[in-house]
């Protein structure tokens, strides 16, 4: 089996930092986003992965390609000198993709899931596609799919009422696909929900929900990728399922290889190299790798990055 890691949004939201790196590379307790997605695939036993590129894409692809050469992966790069959005990507990655079914993950999410037991789900139930879903947190922006009593996806992302007899769930990003789903997709740029699964569901194709209740978070705001960083101090994911990523050690605070702190820091991520002076405070923040503060300041829920000081309170 192979996988797709979509990565070739802008991370428009999560700005000013994706204006240094693609949201996949932004570190998350000093690994790139983009390792946890790679990671899961490997442990699953997945190990031909494409990718698709397009704001800052060398950063991309060496991050990638480390990632590859760090978990055993092969990496295949789709490079989008236009953006082609979740169908054109996957449509220009067909050929690649073959006749057998695929997942594909997007890769600016931080999540854990139990892939083997969706795909499992996939096969038991000869579907067409399988998206994994979680219930859906009260007053949650995103838009929802709503699924039948059977299991069976009836509506992705629609506006009006709610369809009678459903019920709203989240979209993780994560799906089980077959080959059937690019058939409909047009040459160019589209949506995978739209010209991809919205003929489907038309014609009565199956489509069935897999829940999963693991970690979810779209990183899209400082905010919440600050609140990714401090998850993982509280073991948000999994040890054994990303045991390839070698997750550190963590309590109140982690402090990366040849970090130095001479201040004060509670509940926080400092990165590699990263120095803390005397007379600074860190409290409930993200220093990216590298990253010095000077002599005194104060940072309070917020994510500094090399000169950035970008404010990330809930």
């Amino acid at each position: 089996m192979r996988a797709v890691i979509l990565s070739a949004g802008m991370g428009t939201r999560l700005r000013p930092l994706t204006d240094h790196l693609p949201k996949p590379a932004c570190p998350v307790l000093d690994r790139p986003l983009f390792w946890y997605g790679l990671a899961l695939l490997a442990r699953s036993g997945i190990r031909e992965v494409a990718f698709n590129s397009h704001h800052l894409a060398e950063k991309l692809a060496e991050v990638a390609r480390e990632g590859a050469r760090r978990l055993g992966v092969a990496v295949t790069a789709s490079h989008e000198p236009e953006i082609l959005g979740t169908g054109g990507a996957l449509r220009r990655l067909s050929g690649w993709l073959g006749s057998e079914p695929f997942v594909v993950l997007n890769g600016d999410i931080l999540f854990d899931v139990d892939l083997p037991a969706a795909i499992e789900a996939h096969r038991r139930e000869g579907a067409v596609a399988t998206m994994v879903m979680r219930p859906m947190p009260p007053g949650a922006p995103w838009r929802p799919v709503h699924v039948d009593g059977r299991g069976q996806v009836v509506r992705i992302a629609g506006d009006g009422p709610p369809p009678r007899g459903t019920t709203p769930w989240l979209f993780t990003g994560v799906h089980v696909l077959t080959p059937e789903i690019l058939g409909p997709l047009p040459p160019g740029a589209s949506g995978l929900h739209e010209a991809g699964y919205g003929p489907l569901l038309a014609a009565g194709a199956k489509v069935c929900a897999h829940r999963d209740d693991g970690y979810w978070n779209d990183l899209g705001t400082p905010a919440r990728y600050r609140e990714g960083n401090l998850a993982l101090l509280r073991n948000a994911l999994p040890r054994g399922r990303f045991a390839l990523l070698d997750l550190p050690p963590v309590g109140e605070s982690y402090l990366g290889p040849g970090a130095r702190v001479e201040g004060e820091v509670r509940g926080s991520v400092i990165g590699a190299e990263a120095l803390v002076p005397a007379g600074a405070v860190v409290i409930r923040s993200v220093l990216w790798p590298g990253t010095v503060l000077r002599p005194g300041e104060r940072l309070v829920d917020g994510v500094a990055a090399g000169e950035l000081r970008v404010p990330a309170a809930s």
